[in-house]
């Protein structure tokens, strides 16, 4: 399921991914943009960067990018970033109402993956793309 540190990663990539390739983007910038603290975002890129979606670079013109293609990646894809462990999968109790409803929750939770599975993240990218002398919009909330 989507939790808000992985919509929150969500954001953070489709603003990296937005913008031109020659380009890097930076850590505040990211941050502004987000309305999110700085330390947040750096723990967010260093998901990021740790999974082989992005890339750092230091020094002045320094900051991120998008180290894998558009056209490669999901949402589902940049969402298991920040959920690795699929905590939001129901915890198994033993009463049957508890069954029923770890049921309805595993259902729920694999629509979700199969939808998000097969929703290009360069459809997010051209969606909420903005004229490059304008502030980006906070996507995700």
């Amino acid at each position: 399921m989507l939790t808000k540190r992985s919509t929150l990663g969500l954001n953070v990539i489709i603003l990296i991914a937005g913008t031109p390739s020659h380009r890097t983007i930076t850590a505040d910038t990211l941050a502004s943009m987000s309305d999110v603290c700085l330390s947040y975002i750096e723990g967010i890129l260093k998901d990021a960067r740790e999974q082989g979606l992005i890339r750092a670079t230091r020094g002045p013109g320094g900051g991120y990018q998008l180290v894998v293609s558009l056209d490669q990646l999901s949402v589902w894809d940049v969402v298991l970033c920040f959920n690795p462990n699929n905590s939001s999968l129901p915890k198994n109790h033993s009463s049957p109402e508890s069954r029923s409803t770890n049921l309805i929750a595993e259902n729920a939770y694999e629509f979700e993956k199969e939808f998000l599975q097969n929703y290009p993240l360069a459809q997010l990218v051209t969606q909420n793309s903005v004229p490059s002398d304008s502030k980006r919009p906070n996507l995700w909330q």
